[in-house]
C-alpha cells in the first residue's frame, strides 16, 4: 500500500486471515494497519454506502434518550459488508467446487461446465475492457 513515489512513507499494509464468526462459520477477513478503522471508513465512504440521512436520524435519536454517539460506525458498516460478500463468495466457491467434483471426467482438473462458465466471463470481460479501452473510460464494475 506504500506509494514509493510519495515524499512521505506511512508503512500502511494490510493482511488477510481466517476468522471463525458465529454467525457465517470461518471466513476471510482483512486487517489494515496503523490505522484500520480510519481506512475502512475511508473505503466505506469512496464507495457511497454511508448513509448520511441514516446517521442524522440515528444521532437525533441518540441526543433526544442521551445515547453517546456510535464509535467507529463506519468501520462496523465495512465488516458488517465483507462478511455479506465472503458469505456469498463462500457460497459460491462452494457450489464451483461441488460442481467440478460432480462433472469433471477420469483426472480431469475443470468439469465442463466451469470451463464454459470461465469461457463465458472472460468474453465478456474482454468485452468489457475493449469498450473501456476504446471510450477511455474506465467504468466501476
Amino acid at each position: 500500500m506504500d506509494n514509493l513515489n510519495s515524499e512521505i512513507i506511512t508503512h500502511e499494509s494490510y493482511e488477510w486471515r481466517n476468522e471463525q464468526t458465529k454467525q457465517f462459520g470461518k471466513i476471510p477477513k482483512i486487517k489494515f494497519f496503523p490505522h484500520s478503522c480510519q481506512v475502512k471508513a475511508d473505503i466505506i465512504r469512496e464507495a457511497g454506502l454511508d448513509n448520511k440521512d441514516r446517521e442524522k436520524e440515528l444521532s437525533t435519536i441518540r441526543k433526544r434518550y442521551g445515547i453517546a454517539e456510535s464509535r467507529h460506525s463506519h468501520a462496523r458498516l465495512f465488516e458488517a459488508e465483507l462478511n455479506n460478500i465472503m458469505l456469498k463468495v463462500k457460497k459460491a466457491v462452494y457450489t464451483v467446487g461441488l460442481i467440478n467434483n460432480l462433472f469433471t471426467q477420469n483426472g480431469g482438473q475443470i468439469a465442463e461446465p466451469l470451463t464454459l462458465l470461465q469461457q463465458i466471463v472472460l468474453e465478456e470481460r474482454a468485452a468489457k475492457f475493449r469498450t473501456e479501452k476504446s471510450t477511455g473510460n474506465k467504468e466501476k464494475s
